[in-house]
């Protein structure tokens, strides 16, 4: 019959459940830290950046009439200082558009839906601000879906068409053809305050970690240094005991004292000396 193998409990484990739960933590937090600091950098050249540009560049919310008198299409790089829409804001422009434009304040909107057939016409016009630069955001550039280039161009390129946009009080020659500051500062502050957030809430639970860690637990040492001083004490008892009985043996030797089994020492030296040669002799024999 095939005898079960008897269950050997082990004690002496090398990781405990909650080290492991708070490895798995650290882990996590350090991971969120890292992916936390990477997203705010990448939220920067596209989001951060333009939103202060736009609320530092004080836009009049108060939309004037734009009217497009000039559209050129330029390339190689020098000519390409700046574009009107460009796809992709970290790219060298090689090819890109201009689009000038007059605009003023129309409150009788006489000219908004307007079409001029010829620069001469849009000439006769008095404007607030002429060969001003048009552009669908401060930084004149995006990504599909929020910035068709190609929808953009189709719209504002036709010499003399007329529509609503937006300039800049700071830079009057920069104009927008959609404003919208109230979500330019909710972009703002949520690109600043998640990303921040985790990273701070991760750090700070780090550090709260290892500090609990690395401090001494009090209720922990308190036993271990009563038992080191209960066996300590021990054996400075124990100690004194064995020299104590020695000095007693010595002493009782000294004195002749029957020893533990009732004969006295010098007794025992005389019943040795009594015996004869041979006695002894066949003694050891």
């Amino acid at each position: 019959m095939r005898s079960r193998q008897p269950f050997l409990k082990t004690t002496d484990t090398p990781y405990s459940i909650p080290s492991l739960l708070v490895d798995k933590d650290d882990t996590f937090f350090t991971l969120v830290a890292c992916f936390s600091s990477f997203a705010f950098l990448f939220l920067v050249p596209f989001i951060i950046d333009p939103a202060f540009s736009t609320i530092f560049a004080d836009f009049d919310p108060e939309p004037r009439v734009c009217v497009t008198k000039d559209t050129s299409y330029r390339f190689g790089n020098s000519n390409c200082t700046w574009s009107s829409c460009r796809e992709g804001c970290t790219s060298d422009i090689f090819e890109c558009t201009h689009i000038i434009v007059n605009y003023k304040l129309d409150p009788e909107n006489k000219v908004l839906g307007r079409n001029f057939s010829s620069v001469e016409e849009i000439d006769k016009v008095e404007w607030d601000e002429v060969d001003a630069r048009l552009y669908p955001n401060v930084k004149g550039c995006g990504y599909p879906p929020s910035i068709n280039c190609t929808t953009f161009k189709a719209n504002f390129t036709p010499l003399g068409v007329s529509y609503p946009c937006y300039y800049s009080k700071e830079q009057p020659l920069l104009v927008l053809t959609e404003l919208d500051i109230d979500g330019t500062k909710r972009d703002l502050v949520y690109a600043i305050i998640f990303p921040w957030g985790l990273f701070l809430i991760s750090i700070l639970y780090i550090l709260f970690t290892y500090a609990g860690m690395t401090r001494p637990d009090s209720e922990d040492d308190q036993p271990q240094e009563i038992s080191s001083a209960k066996a300590s004490k021990e054996a400075s008892n124990y100690s004194l005991r064995s020299i104590g009985k020695t000095l007693n043996q010595g002493m009782s030797k000294l004195r002749g004292d029957p020893d533990d089994k009732g004969v006295r020492e010098s007794d025992t030296c005389l019943h040795h000396r009594k015996k004869g040669p041979r006695e002894s002799f066949t003694q050891y024999i």
